[in-house]
């Protein structure tokens, strides 16, 4: 057997072995951002299509274990294009996680579920707003002891409302998006 699938092995065999966390404080704040947000609004049959622009989502969170971990969101974006066309979009979404996450030595890979809410500024339609479950996946890079670059996937399943038509609308809203992750020391008292 060469040498080389050995290595190979062994390296695989200590990263996925490897559940020991460092000692970090258990609050934590994000910053995520990513140009390109894909989401698709589905309002009626003609003002319906895939919305492209750029967010940014903050995230506040406390971990409870090194497996559990509830996070709150709030993301904004604006300066959509569909179809070729530019226009200027306003959104805004929150949510609030419950945080499922598999903790290894310079990694951690996390599933959230939680509820949202999103609205959106189309100029042909005007503010949307709707609320209903989301779920994401993630992995946090650990850089230094408490700080990690952070990859993560959300969607969004809501039911966009409107003044100006009847019912709802069904509408999913995804974003990959790229930033930084720091778990923090509350301020001692004095």
């Amino acid at each position: 057997m060469s040498t080389v699938p050995r290595v190979c092995g062994a390296l695989m065999l200590c990263v996925g072995a490897s559940t020991a966390v460092a000692d970090r404080p258990p609050q934590y704040f994000g910053v995520n951002g990513f140009d390109q947000v894909a989401s698709e609004f589905g309002v009626e049959p003609d003002d319906g299509g895939e919305f492209n622009g750029d967010l940014w989502r903050l995230k506040l969170g406390y971990e409870f274990s090194k497996f559990l971990a509830a996070e709150v969101h709030y993301g904004f974006g604006d300066d959509a294009s569909t179809g070729g066309e530019e226009f200027e979009v306003n959104l805004r979404e929150a949510a609030a996680f419950g945080r499922f996450q598999l903790p290894y030595e310079r990694l951690d890979v996390y599933f959230l579920a939680g509820v949202g809410r999103v609205g959106v500024s189309i100029p042909t339609l005007g503010r949307l707003t709707g609320e209903g479950p989301a779920a994401g996946l993630g992995v946090d890079f650990y850089g230094t002891e408490n700080t990690a670059v952070t990859l993560e996937y959300v969607v969004y399943d809501v039911e966009l409302e409107h003044d100006d038509f009847n019912g709802e609308a069904d509408t999913t809203y995804d974003a990959l998006t790229l930033g930084l992750t720091h778990h923090f020391e509350w301020p001692a008292f004095r």
